[in-house]
């Protein structure tokens, strides 16, 4: 027996198989053509033997009486008529399940699996499941059970960032059925926590026809004959048109998740035509809100609301329709989670269940990143800490105040979060997007819009998001971004998909300061484990244009007070021509820190520039310097201009920094 597990998702339209082993979880390529799920499609030949897959497609032309492009679709009729006999459909099933099998084992050199799990949708009742359970037998599949597919699909989506006694909703809208259901933490795992729902027939079989209707208004009328093929095909070229027609269909439908326009081609009449998102959502939307209904009686029956949940996490090829997660904001004021690959993951979190993270007891939840939790099991929270004085120098007519957040993952590329507060200088939120939007068109590579619909910002409506990808590092990214108009304030938001999860545990603090007399960012973050933070606020002065630049950061790791003190020093240093510290003393930072002050003289004579930089570390790990510059003639602004950023009252005390002057070469 071999040290591997199999997960198996018996889909309606496709069937996903993903192994567990030493660790890695992979999809496996079960026909061998590069793609990650193969047709459950089946088809009986003359002989008796059971095609599977695209084998059983493409014989299908030839004898289409002999075939079964739906055998789950079926397994409630215990038997089903197939060219001159009936067979019984755990036949059919057990066939397909037959060869994902096999061609696991022998990617693990023909050994048997510890472990196999069959998922199936959580609202089957024991008729179903019994057929299932017959299914399995007939195929002889090892060690195997059965595992209800929101089950599986949280084991892989929420099993690292879920703790004992949470709530999630998963909804799985796949080929042919959708199911949706609110699942229990457990101290092994997840249980059903009331009585799941779902629509079955209702999937993405269900989405083509009705843009096929659609494209039946378009040519029907103009071409009836070779319609009438198309929909009734009399032949074995007209079945292969008619085949074609559905794959277009398909691929539309799934290229539009990504772009707004695409075109798709009429075999038979030789046409093509332009489908658009819009019109994609108008023929769609029935089917997508009667999803959300399910999604909203699973929630009820459990005997909860939406904002008792930590998660609403999107699974099945359909979910990546944007309208799916449009419709659940505007039911139920909550964007959903989206899954990189949502095809996948029930399958790899039944084939992962045996080493799905286990919970810990208690405290809130966070993802995708593990938190740093105190010795009381507290997660650390991020709190902006910086406050500008609207006064004291600042206060000149057109003076401006901004804020810039900047959360990183420094073990992955893919986690950075950006977010910029400015005046809102008379913009609306949707100029605020059109102004972004032309600014990102003309200088990112690559770049391209592919959504734009409502958002939610810090928990306030109102607000727009955008989807678009642009070329970054070689490839292509896939990224979003938020805009909202606060008050006076214009906050936009920007992060790459993987980021998601992080971006939405941001939220804002209540005002601990007048409004009219203080500038108070009140960004919170709960802290992710291996994350570097970092705030900045600015104030520009009206006429002058000299500028107060505070800044706070959190590092990954520990920082002695001297490397922190040298490191930020040799940064300033190296933007500035023919820079060399002059002096360094004890001084008050942010208006009650410990710290120092260290002046550095750069360029000659009168136009010499003076840069003054505070600095004050708390700990180990957090980091304030404020910088001012100045040339040496103006001097006399320095005083007003000193007191201007100060610390938020509410901030802890921060422990000191010495004066001491920097290193040699810093």
């Amino acid at each position: 027996m071999g040290d591997w597990r199999l997960g198996i998702d018996f889909g309606t339209s496709f069937t996903v198989a993903a192994t567990a082993d030493g660790g890695q979880v992979r999809v496996i390529d079960i026909e061998s053509n590069g793609r990650s799920r193969i047709p459950s499609t089946v088809l009986l030949s003359e002989d008796g033997d059971i095609l599977v897959g695209t084998n059983a497609q493409h014989q299908a032309t030839f004898s289409p009486e002999r075939f079964e492009p739906t055998p789950k679709r079926c397994i409630a009729d215990g038997e089903i008529f197939l060219g001159d006999r009936f067979i019984g459909v755990d036949e059919l099933v057990a066939a397909v399940l037959r060869t994902v099998y096999r061609e696991a084992s022998r990617q693990h050199g023909n050994t048997l699996p510890r472990a196999t799990r069959i998922t199936h949708p959580a609202e089957w009742a024991e008729t179903r499941l019994n057929v299932l359970r017959s299914a399995v037998a007939r195929a002889e599949l090892p060690n195997a059970e059965l595992i209800s597919e929101p089950v599986a699909a949280a084991a892989w989506i929420a099993s690292a960032t879920t703790h004992l006694g949470e709530l999630i909703a998963v909804y799985d809208f796949g080929g042919g059925t959708f199911d949706a259901a609110v699942l229990r933490r457990t101290d092994t795992g997840f249980e059903v926590a009331g009585p799941p729902s779902g629509r079955d027939p209702l999937g993405g079989e269900d989405l083509d026809r009705a843009v096929v209707q659609y494209l039946a208004t378009l040519l029907a009328e103009d071409h009836p004959d070779e319609w009438s093929k198309l929909m009734n095909p009399p032949d074995a070229p007209w079945r292969r048109n008619s085949a074609a027609l559905r794959e277009e269909v398909q691929r539309a439908k799934e290229m539009l998740s990504d772009v707004l326009v695409c075109q798709l081609w009429v075999p038979g009449i030789e046409r093509e035509i332009q489908l658009t998102r819009h019109e994609l959502d108008e023929h769609i939307s029935s089917y997508v809100d009667a999803t959300v209904e399910s999604l909203i009686e699973a929630i009820e029956a459990a005997h909860v609301t939406s904002t008792d949940l930590v998660g609403i996490y999107l699974v099945g090829g359909s979910s990546r329709i944007p309208l799916v997660a449009d419709a659940i904001w505007r039911k139920l004021q909550v964007r959903p989670a989206v899954q990189d690959n949502p095809k996948s993951v029930v399958a790899m979190g039944a084939a992962n269940w045996d080493t799905a993270p286990r919970p810990a007891a208690g405290g809130p939840s966070l993802t995708p990143a593990s938190p740093v939790r105190s010795e009381s099991g507290a997660l650390p929270v991020f709190r902006s800490q910086l406050v500008l004085l609207k006064g004291a120098g600042s206060e000149e007519r057109g003076s401006t105040f901004t804020a810039l957040f900047l959360a990183e993952d420094s073990r992955s590329r893919s986690g950075v979060i950006r977010i910029s507060d400015e005046p809102a200088r008379g913009r609306n939120v949707a100029g605020l997007s059109q102004e972004v939007l032309e600014t990102r068109a003309r200088r990112m590579a690559g770049f391209k819009e592919l959504w734009v619909g409502p958002c939610s910002l810090f928990g306030d409506q109102g607000g727009l998001e955008r989807r678009f990808s642009a070329l970054m590092g070689g490839g292509e990214v896939a990224m979003f971004e938020r805009y909202m108009i606060l008050g006076d304030r214009a906050v936009v938001l920007v992060a790459p998909e993987p980021a998601r999860a992080v971006a939405d545990t941001l939220h804002l603090a209540p005002p601990v300061l007048a409004p009219d007399k203080y500038f108070e960012p009140r960004l919170t973050m709960p802290v992710p484990d291996g994350w570097t933070l970092s705030e900045r606020v600015v104030l520009v002065q009206g006429r002058s244009g000299y500028e107060v630049t505070a800044d706070h950061m959190v590092t990954t790791a520990p920082v002695g007070l001297e490397q922190w003190r040298d490191r930020q020093v040799a940064a300033l240093m190296r933007q500035l021509s023919g820079a060399q510290v002059i002096s360094a003393v004890p001084a008050r930072v942010l208006n009650r820190l410990d710290g120092g002050q260290v002046q550095i003289r750069s360029g000659e004579g009168r136009d010499a520039l003076i840069t003054t930089l505070w600095l004050a570390l708390d700990g180990d790990r957090d980091g304030y310097y404020v910088t001012i510059h100045l040339r040496e003639r103006e001097q006399a602004l320095f005083g007003a201009l000193s007191s201007v950023a100060i610390l938020n009252p509410s901030a802890s005390p921060i422990h000191p920094l010495a004066a001491t002057a920097p290193s040699a070469g810093g």
